[in-house]
């Protein structure tokens, strides 16, 4: 969910470069440069409580780290380029969720208790359709969700960080649409 400890915790930020009057703001060297692409199949037996169905997923993209500000603490972007097809094993009727998005780090702080706080703003649209291929629902806003990490001591060294909690902050934007519940409907188009 290295620098890779981290950003199993958390979809992880953004270095930026402008152009001001003709002159370039320099940009930090990446720290970390990966390339993913991967994909699975597993089944799962309590889906939506009591449903088994087969999750057969494909996620690629690129996670890049760079430090950057007055402090040198390492900040992350992630592009997340996929989708994923759940299928209702009892039934064979399957959702397919796809996502285009970039997870950026917009700020981190090294709170001076062995935490550090991270604020990610995930823009990008996820899109959820039925067994027919009808679009369902779309979630097309930016949210900002707060996480906190023990940074194991070492600020500066995102391989040692360990989870202590998130939360979502704000969830703004996107196309206006009638509450979905993904379980109900998945129940009543799938079953």
């Amino acid at each position: 969910m290295g620098g890779l400890g981290r950003m199993r915790i958390v979809p992880i930020a953004v270095a930026g470069f402008a152009l001001s009057a003709g002159t370039a703001v320099v940009q930090a060297k990446p720290i970390e440069h990966i390339r993913f692409d991967e994909q699975g199949s597993n089944v799962v037996t309590d889906f939506c409580g009591d449903l088994s169905v087969r999750d057969e997923f494909h996620d690629q993209g690129v996670i890049v780290g760079r430090t950057t500000g007055a402090d040198r603490l390492p900040r992350y972007t992630q592009t997340h380029h996929g989708g994923t097809t759940i299928t209702n094993l009892a039934t064979g009727r399957a959702f397919t969720v796809t996502w285009n998005y970039n997870n950026q780090e917009v700020k981190v702080t090294d709170n001076g208790d062995g935490t550090i706080s991270i604020l990610t703003q995930v823009p990008g649209p996820e899109r959820t359709y039925g067994p027919d291929g009808t679009l369902l629902f779309t979630s097309g806003g930016t949210f900002r969700y707060l996480t906190i990490l023990d940074h194991g001591g070492t600020p500066s060294d995102p391989t040692d960080d360990t989870f202590v909690s998130d939360e979502v902050v704000s969830s703004n934007g996107g196309k206006r649409q009638p509450d979905f519940d993904f379980c109900e409907q998945f129940r009543m188009l799938t079953g």
